[in-house]
């Protein structure tokens, strides 16, 4: 193309460009012929401001002259026009692989953007006439196509939770910069165009311009804020008080965060003070509980009650944080680089802190689960020992009496065969005991108490062998235990129903108090009996602790009452045990939950899991943890469980690479450069990579305390949203 300078009658000169073949007279004939259109400018036309002929040279329509009401009206239609098109060309990448396809099929369709302006035509709106307005135009489009995603996320993310909230809210997140990025991305664009570059360099214009755009504009958002809360502050509308906690003192702010707390099932009472301290600074360091995600809160308390190092990703349980955390850490491990193995230290160390924390619950000591069943055992056994010495001193006492001897009524041995043929169990009795009660019946004077206590010996023995001969002396002990034992009718041998003498009248008035005297002491002998007796058959924990069989084994016993119990069964561990065996017991517990977080493997080498450690604490249950723990060890345990299940939490969207593969290469890559880079020791490549992945994702890692408030800002906040904005500024341009 070739260049003409043209002098127009008015004086003035003009450049115009024609195709190179072009002769002098088309171009002098083209010139005088816009010329004589447009008419002769007026003289009060500015040198700066071109006339008619000008604009039309330039390939610019000449510009109507309107009112200011016009003028107004116009802006707002071109606003509407840039609202419709800005909105609509976000779809236009969706909506050209919907055309593709349906061109293929020979059916003919519009852009969503093309639609928009064809409905802006359609509506009357006006369209932009000069260059500034097209400038206007990019710019406007590039906000309106940063603002609608960013307005359509916040709404989306209301009606949505966990991961896809998360997303949502981070798509909406500072919709100030990306308004601004949009703008100054398509402002700076267009000029790019307009100057001649190309599309690299356009794009170029266009990202450093909306990154500047979106700095604008949250400083802008930034300094409004400031000026509202100062006006406010004015006229006595200052923001609620709970909403700044630094003008809050600790018993205001802990209120605030009591009831938040308490609003998702925490407690902040129950939180350590101090970390109650820690909590309150760094909420005034934000100085805002707008957002405030209460669990967040709990799960860095418990973080720093146990001490133990919290990361950003087992606060918030982000799905993608945590990916990066884990994959990181990962990578760490593979690698060289100290700086990146600072997540997979942190890990150990974490790891580490909680097996101490199992340990400090047993008290620093381990005690199997035999032990326990040994105490158990013989503290069962001790009770046993001490009712029956009890027992036998009852009875020395009764034998100590005169009327020992006497015999006594002896119905019952009639109602224990009787009540034998009715359980269809006389068969099975023992032959010795059976001949025993015969013998009793066939001469009634020979049942005396130490006859009773003969049989009732007899039948003891026999229920501890089982079976049915076990079932039979049950039921005869029952009677016999049962039956009211009475001194037979005369104590005084008178055959033949002699008239008594005076002797004979002394003597029996001599014997009348003795058979009284001596059943009240057999009465006690008998009841002790039964409460030996009833305590040996209490309950199954202590028949088997009592039994000659395999069921009385210690370790047996443990594992069927203790370790795996019901609630009851272990309540009656509990009250068959000393205050020192619970505390044995307890120890047990304690090392059977250690145990079976670490998979069997020895402390130095352990790795705790959560899912066997929280198994283990769900099996026991809080009834049974209750009957030997005190509620701050209780407290302590339901603590290392939910911190472990953070640690090592994948929720649904995270993609770790558990299988190690991805780390591996990617860890063993950065060796393979760093190894390359060393050796251009002035460079110092390594280190500065090394450094600046360091102060990157690994101590943003580390900042858990940002994970307080909700939704999320993405990890580079200002820059990551204003360069969000500047690409969709970019790419409505194009």
């Amino acid at each position: 193309m070739a260049t003409y300078r043209i002098t127009a009658p008015d004086g003035a000169s003009y450049e115009i460009t024609a195709p190179d073949d072009a002769t002098q007279d088309q171009v002098m004939a083209y010139a005088q012929a816009n010329y004589a259109q447009a008419g002769q400018p007026k003289q009060q036309q500015s040198a700066q401001q071109p006339g008619p002929l000008s604009q039309m040279i330039m390939g610019q329509r000449p510009t109507p002259q309107r009112s200011a009401l016009e003028n107004i009206g116009r802006q707002v239609g071109l606003t509407g026009r840039y609202a419709l098109e800005g909105g609509a060309q976000i779809l236009d990448l969706p909506g050209a692989l919907i055309r593709s396809g349906l061109g293929a099929m020979g059916v003919q369709s519009d852009l969503p953007s093309e639609s928009a302006s064809k409905l802006a035509d359609s509506l009357g709106l006006p369209k932009p006439e000069t260059g500034l307005e097209r400038s206007v135009a990019a710019a406007t489009r590039g906000g309106f196509g940063a603002a609608v995603p960013a307005g359509l996320a916040a709404q989306a993310a209301r009606g949505t939770t966990g991961a896809t909230q998360g997303i949502l809210s981070t798509l909406a997140a500072n919709p100030a910069a990306q308004i601004g990025g949009g703008v100054g991305g398509g402002a700076a664009a267009d000029a790019a165009k307009n100057a001649g570059f190309n599309e690299l360099g356009q794009m170029a214009a266009g990202l450093a311009g909306g990154v500047a755009g979106g700095m604008v504009g949250n400083a802008a958002m930034n300094a409004a804020g400031r000026a509202s809360e100062a006006v406010g502050r004015r006229v006595g509308l200052d923001a609620m008080p709970e909403l700044k906690p630094k003008r809050m003192n600790d018993t205001e702010l802990s209120a605030v965060l009591r009831n938040r707390l308490s609003i998702t099932g925490g407690d902040w009472d129950a939180i350590p003070a101090n970390v109650q301290k820690s909590l309150m600074t760094d909420l005034r360091k934000a100085n805002t509980l707008d957002g405030l995600d209460a669990r967040a809160v709990q799960r860095l308390a418990d973080f720093r009650a146990l001490e133990v190092t919290p990361t950003r990703g087992t606060v918030t349980l982000d799905p993608v944080q945590i990916t990066n955390e884990k994959n990181l850490a990962k990578t760490g491990a593979n690698s060289n680089l100290a700086n990146i193995q600072g997540l997979a230290q942190v890990e150990n160390a974490n790891n580490n802190r909680l097996i101490q924390l199992l340990q400090g619950v047993e008290r620093g000591r381990e005690t199997d689960a035999i032990a326990a069943g040994r105490t158990l055992s013989g503290n069962i056994a001790q009770q046993r020992d001490a009712l029956r010495a009890a027992e036998s001193a009852a009875w020395r006492d009764a034998r100590a009496t005169p009327g020992y001897r006497m015999p006594m009524q002896a119905n019952v041995l009639g109602d224990i065969n009787a009540a034998l043929d009715d359980a269809g169990l006389m068969p099975f009795m023992d032959s010795r005991i059976s001949s025993y009660i015969q013998a009793l019946q066939t001469n009634p004077d020979q049942f005396t108490p130490q006859a009773y206590r003969n049989l009732q010996s007899m039948l003891s023995n026999t229920m501890r062998a089982g079976g049915n001969e076990a079932a039979a002396a049950g039921v005869a002990r029952d009677i016999l235990e049962q039956a009211r034992m009475q001194p037979a009718a005369s104590q005084i041998f008178n055959p033949g129903g002699a008239p008594a003498t005076a002797r004979t009248a002394q003597q029996m008035r001599a014997t009348d108090p003795l058979p009284g005297d001596s059943m009240s002491a057999i009465d006690r002998a008998r009841q002790a009996t039964r409460t030996a007796y009833g305590f040996e058959d209490s309950s199954p924990l202590v028949r088997s602790a009592l039994s000659e069989g395999a069921t009385a084994d210690p370790a047996r016993l443990a594992q069927r009452f203790i370790i795996n119990g019901t609630p009851d069964e272990a309540a009656q561990v509990a009250r068959n045990l000393t205050p020192e065996g619970r505390q044995v017991v307890r120890d047990a517990l304690a090392t059977h939950i250690k145990r079976k977080a670490l998979g069997g493997s020895a402390d130095e080498v352990g790795k705790v899991s959560q899912k066997a450690l929280n198994s283990a604490l769900s099996s026991l249950g809080p009834e049974k943890l209750g009957l030997f723990f005190s509620p701050e060890d209780i407290q302590q345990l339901q603590r290392i469980g939910r911190v472990a299940s953070y640690t090592q939490a994948q929720p649904a969207g995270s993609a770790v690479n558990n299988s190690n593969s991805g780390a591996l290469v990617v860890g063993k890559g950065l060796n393979a450069l760093m190894g390359i880079t060393s050796r251009i020791p002035l460079l110092n490549i390594d280190q500065q990579a090394d450094a600046l992945v360091s102060m990157g994702r690994t101590a943003n890692a580390l900042r858990a305390n940002r994970g307080l408030l909700a939704p999320q800002v993405p990890e580079y906040g200002l820059l990551s949203n204003a360069s969000r904005g500047a690409a969709m500024g970019v790419y409505l341009r194009s």
